[in-house]
């Protein structure tokens, strides 16, 4: 690096929080491997190499550490969007390539589908905060594909591609449904929640 070019800030974390992601990465890693189902709390502990007594002081149970893994995985796919945001002419191409875009990641990540599955239908009360969190990350990147637009049911479309998306996820993950089907059901469910301004630029 030369003199003259500024250094890149890294962001600096506390003990604490730097502890936590540690344990997450250790958990994420873990549920690639071998899955959510075969993993549990001593093998995380292992994997990160901390004592299960410093794990359950950040999580106390398996459904909350995995949705924090969940919800990592959402954020950074959300940010990985947005710092390339979706390529398209219209309204409708860009939606369609954030459709496409989601269901591949989910379809190629089936052992993370599945932690982001058993957070989103768990019926832990700890858990709700995480769900809500959870549903609000696709519709934002429907949000910022549409861009600049009128469209008066866009918060409708938003939500109600989320839950087409949720219930497809776990068809998928139980081998019921086919990538390919389930992209043609959301553009064509997209396409007609948002007619009136699809072909718009």
């Amino acid at each position: 690096m030369s003199d003259s070019e500024p250094a890149i800030a890294k962001p600096s974390y506390s003990k604490r929080e730097a502890s936590r992601l540690h344990i997450l990465d250790a958990a994420r890693e873990l549920v690639m491997e071998i899955g959510y189902q075969s993993v549990t709390m001593t093998v995380v502990a292992d994997r990160a190499g901390v004592s299960r007594a410093t794990l359950y002081r950040y999580y106390s149970t398996k459904e909350q550490l995995y949705s924090d893994v969940s919800i990592q995985w959402g954020i950074n796919f959300v940010d990985h969007m947005r710092q390339n945001p979706p390529q398209g002419n219209t309204i409708g191409e860009r939606i369609t390539e954030v459709i496409r875009a989601t269901v591949n990641a989910s379809a190629d990540n089936t052992r993370l589908m599945a932690a982001h599955i058993a957070t989103m239908i768990s019926d832990e009360d700890t858990l709700k905060a995480d769900q809500r969190r959870l549903k609000t990350l696709i519709p934002g990147i429907i949000k910022v594909a549409a861009g600049k637009t009128d469209a008066e049911n866009l918060e409708l479309a938003a939500s109600t591609l989320q839950h087409v998306l949720i219930s497809n996820l776990i068809l998928l993950h139980a081998g019921k449904a086919q990538r390919s089907h389930i992209i043609i059901e959301m553009e064509s469910i997209a396409a007609r929640l948002l007619a009136e301004v699809w072909d718009q630029p």
